[in-house]
């Protein structure tokens, strides 16, 4: 998102396959393009990704994404007990405080583990990267778990990619993704939900007033693009503070995650 709390998307990768080495080109390339400093960065577990995010920005709080956890955890669970099952995941990630929310987990546990052991285990194993999320204020919280913009920008490649099939090029397939998030970006007008004083906490929480912000162009980005109707995607002049990215989709072209940083005002 950008300061006024809009959704914007900050850029378009395209892998043969995810790595430590495709995630670090990635990262690279942000900070060569302005990031100065990541503050948080949610990921949805990514292989190589929070290594290379760490690498570059070491000071970088990295956590897993509660929405695909809960994706995740609830794919096991029959329809009759998903309402059940959501909820009483909810009293976790929602808990007060990390102490609070590993109680819940274990009430999760003792209610459903013998009828969804995978669930809790799940849980159990990345709680290294949840725990970060409790240490944010209820404002910050929000702001990183709501993702009904990239939701909805995911049906939209996934149903035009299906739809196409076979793409001849990599250009093809920029060009068919620069359309659909054009069509989304359409519907973003509004800030979100409390967004002020999300942006509030985010200062307490990192220490800063955001004074050293100017104007960003992604240059180093548009100038690896030859293709002027993708081109165009990359000439903002927005500064972008709170960036969220689109999900990776199945055919892994599209990065999903959360990076809060602060940029140059040089470029």
């Amino acid at each position: 998102m950008n300061i006024e709390g809009k959704k914007e998307l900050l850029g378009i990768w395209i892998g043969k396959n995810e790595g430590s080495k495709f995630w670090m080109q990635v990262v690279t390339e942000l900070k060569n393009r302005g990031v100065e400093q990541i503050y948080v960065a949610c990921v949805d577990g990514l292989k190589g990704f929070p290594e290379a995010i760490n690498s570059i920005f070491p000071k970088t709080t990295v956590q897993l994404c509660i929405v695909h956890m809960v994706r995740n955890s609830v794919k096991y669970v029959s329809y009759k007990d998903l309402k059940l099952v959501t909820a009483d995941l909810k009293a976790v990630y929602s808990a007060i405080n990390e102490a609070e929310g590993l109680r819940e987990l274990q009430n999760f546990a003792k209610k459903w583990d013998e009828k969804y052991p995978v669930i809790f285990d799940i849980w159990q194993r990345n709680w290294s990267g949840i725990a970060p999320f409790f240490s944010f204020p209820e404002d910050i919280r929000k702001a990183i778990y709501t993702t009904n913009a990239i939701e909805s920008t995911n049906r939209q490649i996934r149903k035009i990619i299906k739809n196409k099939g076979v793409f001849p090029d990599d250009k093809s397939i920029q060009k068919i993704i620069f359309l659909a998030l054009t069509n989304a970006s359409k519907k973003w007008t509004m800030p979100i939900k409390n967004w002020a004083m999300a942006l509030n906490q985010f200062a307490i929480l990192c220490d800063t007033k955001f004074t050293k912000l100017g104007k960003w162009r992604n240059r180093t980005y548009i100038k690896n693009l030859t293709d002027p109707s993708i081109k165009n995607l990359f000439l903002s002049d927005e500064v972008k503070i709170f960036t969220k990215f689109s999900e990776k989709n199945k055919t892994s072209y599209i990065i999903s995650n959360y990076i809060f940083s602060s940029l140059h005002d040089n470029l």
